[in-house]
C-alpha cells in the first residue's frame, strides 16, 4: 500500500506537472521509592526459532559500515548492536535464534537475520541470542547518526544504551547493567556499549541524553532543483515530462479527505521537534524531497524551522520515537504535537524504502488518504489474512 497514493498524483487538485535468576539488587536515580524492582530473569531455553514473514539474510552492507565481532558462549549471550541500522550479519548452525522483550514479556524467538533484528525498533533495542555451542557471531551495519535513544514502555525495557555515561539520562528509575551471560547486575552508570541495559518506567517516556529542541532557527534547503527525469516519484508509472492529461484511463482521482485540504499555493511550516538531535543533514534530504516532488510538481510550499512547540508552525515532525510511521490528514495537523511521525528513520540508509515513506506521510499531511479507502477502489479484502499480518510485529495492532 506503501506506493498506491503516488499512481493518482498526478490528478491532485493541486498539481501541475513541473531462564536465569533476577538480581537482588536494584539501581536507578529514585531506589528509594523503587525498592523491590527486579529485572524479569532469562528467558527458557530455546531449541529452535521460526519467522511467521519469512524474512532473509541479505547482505545490505556498504563501504562505510562498521563491522563487530562477538564471541558467543553456550547458552543465552546479551547483545546491544553498536550501530543505527544492521546491514550483514554472519553466523554458524550454532545460534538458535535471538529474542526481545517488549509488551512486558518476552517475544517468540526469531532466527538472526538481517531482516528480523531491524523489525520495529530494530538496534534500539536489547537482545538474547541463544547458541547451542561457542562460536562467533560477526555484523555490520550503519555507524550512529545523531544522538542514541530508546523509546520505553510501562514495566520493564531491554534496550541499548543511549549514552555510555548512564549517569547523564537523568533518569529517576531503575537501571540494570546486563552481563555478557544476560544475567542483570548493578550499574555502576558506565555502560558497555555492547550490551543491552534494563530500564524500568512507569509510563510511555523516551530515554535520551540531553539535546537542544528549544532553540528558534530555520533551516534553508540547499542545492539545486533536481532535473526534471528525477523528480519522478519513485516506483510510479507517473513520468512529470509527460502530458499528464493524455495519460488516458491509468490517471485517476486522488482518494484526498474532504474538509482537510491545504488552500492552494499555501507555505506550510514544518516544525522540526527534535531540535539538534537529528543532523542538518537529515532535515536537507528530506526538504530536498519535499522540494523535488511535491513543490515541483503542486502549488503548494514548505519551510522548517527547530525551535519550541509554542513556534508558529502548521506540522509537526519528530523522528525520535517508537511510534511507527503516522501522520494527521491534512489540517487536522494544525494543533497536534507531533502531527508526524518518522520515528527512527533518521537513522536509515536514505534509498527507495527512505523516500518513499517521505513522501507517504506527507501525502497524508497534504489531506490524501490511502488509495484503498477511496469509494472507487471496490477491493475485495481477505479480512483475516491482513488482521493476523497486522497482529504480528512491528504493528501488533488488535481488531
Amino acid at each position: 500500500m506503501k506506493n498506491s497514493w503516488k499512481l493518482a498524483l498526478a490528478a491532485l487538485y493541486i498539481c501541475g506537472c513541473g531462564g536465569g535468576n533476577s538480581p537482588s539488587g536494584f539501581s536507578g536515580g529514585s531506589q528509594g521509592a523503587q525498592a523491590g524492582l527486579v529485572p524479569p530473569g532469562l528467558p527458557a531455553r530455546i531449541a529452535s526459532a521460526s519467522d511467521p514473514y519469512g524474512g532473509i539474510n541479505e547482505d545490505l552492507s556498504a563501504a562505510g559500515d562498521a563491522t563487530f565481532r562477538v564471541n558467543l558462549q553456550p547458552g543465552w549471550n546479551a547483545l546491544a548492536f553498536q550501530v543505527d541500522f544492521v546491514t550483514q550479519i554472519q553466523a554458524g548452525p550454532e545460534v538458535i535464534g535471538f529474542v526481545t522483550y517488549e509488551n512486558n514479556r518476552y517475544a517468540d524467538p526469531l532466527p538472526l537475520n538481517t531482516d528480523t533484528v531491524n523489525r520495529g525498533d530494530g538496534a534500539s533495542l536489547g537482545v538474547f541470542i541463544y547458541a547451542d555451542r561457542a562460536g562467533v557471531l560477526t555484523y555490520r551495519g550503519t555507524p550512529h547518526n545523531g544522538i542514541s535513544f530508546s523509546g520505553l514502555e510501562p514495566g520493564w525495557n531491554l534496550v541499548a544504551p543511549p549514552s555510555l555515561n548512564l549517569s547523564e539520562l537523568s533518569w529517576n528509575e531503575p537501571i540494570f547493567e546486563i552481563g555478557r551471560d544476560g544475567q542483570a547486575v548493578v550499574t555502576d552508570q558506565s555502560a558497555d556499549p555492547s550490551l543491552p541495559i534494563w530500564v524500568y518506567s512507569s509510563s510511555i517516556a523516551l530515554l535520551a541524553p540531553p539535546y537542544d529542541d528549544q532553540t528558534q532557527r530555520t533551516i534553508t534547503i540547499s542545492g539545486a532543483l533536481a532535473p526534471l527525469p528525477a523528480r519522478n516519484l519513485p516506483d510510479s508509472q507517473i513520468r512529470c515530462n509527460e502530458n499528464l492529461r493524455q495519460q488516458g484511463p491509468a490517471t485517476r482521482n486522488l482518494a484526498a479527505v474532504s474538509n482537510t485540504r491545504w488552500d492552494t499555493g499555501s507555505t506550510l511550516r514544518v516544525l522540526l521537534m527534535d531540535g539538534n538531535a537529528v543532523p542538518d543533514s537529515v532535515y536537507q534530504e528530506v526538504g530536498k524531497l519535499l522540494r523535488d516532488n511535491f513543490e515541483a510538481n503542486c502549488n503548494i510550499h514548505f519551510t522548517f524551522v527547530t525551535g519550541p512547540v509554542s513556534t508558529p508552525h502548521d506540522i509537526s515532525l519528530k523522528f525520535l520515537a517508537d511510534e511507527g510511521f503516522s501522520s494527521q490528514l491534512g489540517t487536522n495537523s494544525r494543533g497536534v504535537n507531533p502531527s508526524m511521525y518518522l520515528s527512527n528513520l533518521h537513522k536509515r540508509t536514505v534509498d527507495d524504502d527512505y523516500r518513499n515513506t517521505v513522501l507517504h506521510e506527507f501525502g497524508h499531511a497534504l489531506g490524501m488518504g490511502h488509495e484503498h479507502q477511496s469509494p472507487n477502489a471496490n477491493i475485495l479484502w481477505n479480512r483475516e489474512f491482513i488482521y493476523n499480518y497486522y497482529a504480528g510485529p512491528p504493528n501488533q495492532w488488535d481488531r
